[in-house]
């Protein structure tokens, strides 16, 4: 009987990059409604010109911040990470080696982790709108804000970060 030898996909390292100010294509700032710990939109009162409340309510709108951890969250709630329990089990897994982890942190993913989030990434199920027309994966102005966030996932080094730059300096 002949046994395969799968040989272990080495680990990956990805400094965590910043949060991430959203902007439209034309460089404005995007909001997004601010919402209630129960994810409720908040309503504020509208004042007139000397500062008195009008009586009217609108949505209260807040800068649109993008956070590494909820874009890999996103990444992850996914059609594909239902397909099999096995999928499951690395989102999950990707999902807590993640937290606690901010800015500048450096996040270390098993190799299967890590090719599993790039699928996600780069091969993302459409999604569907309330009619069930298909969407494309990414809407094109939030995917050009989160540039950063594709590339320091995509070309996750083998080593971790001090290693890395240890190695550069020799070549």
């Amino acid at each position: 009987m002949s046994e395969k030898k799968t040989e272990k996909k080495p680990d990956r390292y990805i400094v965590i990059p910043a949060d991430v100010r959203m902007h439209s294509l034309d460089g404005e700032p995007m909001f997004t409604l601010e919402r209630d710990r129960y994810g409720k939109p908040v309503y504020r009162e509208e004042l007139d010109a000397d500062s008195k409340p009008t009586g009217k309510k609108t949505p209260a709108l807040i800068p649109w911040t993008m956070t590494f951890a909820r874009f890999i969250h996103e990444r992850l709630a996914n059609s594909k990470t239902g397909a099999s329990v096995g999928n499951v089990l690395l989102a999950a897994s990707i999902r807590q080696s993640l937290r606690g982890l901010g800015a500048g942190a450096v996040w270390r993913l098993e190799g299967d982790e890590w090719e599993f989030l790039v699928d996600m990434i780069e091969k993302p199920a459409p999604g569907y709108d309330e009619r069930g027309h298909e969407l494309p994966p990414y809407d094109p102005t939030a995917a050009i804000n989160l540039a950063g966030y594709f590339h320091a996932t995509l070309s996750a080094a083998t080593s971790p970060p001090a290693v890395a730059e240890a190695e550069a300096v020799k070549a």
